[in-house]
């Protein structure tokens, strides 16, 4: 399978405006097809360099946090 990037995943959540965790992780496990594992680890990476925020169960790329507020 290819492998995702961080990048993808972003470029992912912007474009389907999911903001639920779950749903981000099964869509984008289905989407790149990888595990939802891989996807999971990829957005705690994200949120670690700051490029994804989070709040509860709630995750927004961070150029889309007015959304989030």
């Amino acid at each position: 399978p290819k492998k995702v990037s961080i990048d993808d995943l972003i470029t992912f959540i912007v474009e389907s405006k999911l903001k639920n965790r779950r749903d981000i992780v099964i869509a984008g496990s289905q989407k790149f097809k990888v595990s939802e594992r891989h996807i999971y680890n990829l957005m705690l990476e994200g949120f670690e360099n700051g490029e994804l925020i989070k709040n509860g169960d709630k995750w927004v790329a961070k150029e889309k946090q007015v959304d989030l507020f």
